[in-house]
């Protein structure tokens, strides 16, 4: 369903694919490819949680040497292979990623508690309520990180002429973002984020090199760009 799409995107703009993408060679400018293979594994623990990660590896061994449902236990594994590839060839990476890639998981977590516990049944969905409330009572009580002042810059840049487009470059842009989206009721502003001031983008707005980036390239930049604030945590 998503191939007429993505061949639209590479005939359409043929450097898309390729700033997706990035370096997967590894160069001195990018992260080398044992990096990037080792990124999402490695944010397993923190997203998902060794307790439940320690379930998911028993359920998955259980699940290649049982006979049971093997349709089911080859969509599940074929799902953690693909998204994990699918993610760790992206040159934009983040642990906030790996969401759908945690369902499979959390699966093979549950599926590998009630097999070792098949026998008795009233156990296993005890124990596997007591896993639910462990994870669902801490949810109730957690609290984004909140980046403090961001209501503020956009309240007062909600008063400026020519403040239609914004650049801001900082931790948790999605704070910001919502606060301009807040106090911008005809929605007329757009924010660019720090990536809109790489060495490649910058070249290909200026139209001549400009990589690395100088400070003066990135003024002239969003000067042609239209943009007249920056907001830089």
């Amino acid at each position: 369903a998503v191939v007429p799409w993505y061949l639209t995107v590479l005939r359409l703009h043929p450097t898309a694919i390729g700033q997706a993408m990035g370096d997967l060679h590894g160069s001195r400018r990018g992260p080398s490819l044992l990096s990037q293979l080792k990124y999402y594994p490695a944010s397993l623990p923190s997203e998902l949680g060794l307790p439940l990660l320690f379930l998911s590896v028993v359920g998955i061994l259980l699940a290649l040497f049982s006979s049971r449902n093997r349709p089911v236990m080859r969509l599940m594994l074929t799902w953690i292979a693909s998204c994990y590839l699918s993610l760790s060839f992206l040159a934009d990476k983040s642990p906030r990623y790996i969401q759908p890639w945690l369902l499979p998981f959390v699966f093979f977590a549950v599926s590998g508690v009630w097999q070792l516990l098949s026998r008795r049944r009233a156990l296993a969905v005890t124990a596997l309520a007591g896993i639910a409330a462990a994870f669902y009572v801490p949810s109730l009580t957690y609290e984004r990180p909140y980046l403090e002042g961001c209501e503020e810059a956009a309240r007062f840049l909600a008063g400026q002429p020519d403040s239609d487009l914004l650049f801001y470059n900082g931790s948790l842009n999605g704070d910001f973002i919502f606060q301009v989206r807040k106090h911008d009721p005809d929605k007329r502003r757009m924010v660019l984020r720090e990536r809109v001031v790489s060495g490649g983008a910058i070249t290909r707005a200026l139209g001549r090199p400009a990589d690395p980036p100088t400070p003066a390239d990135i003024q002239e930049m969003l000067l042609a760009l239209g943009v007249r604030y920056a907001v830089v945590d």
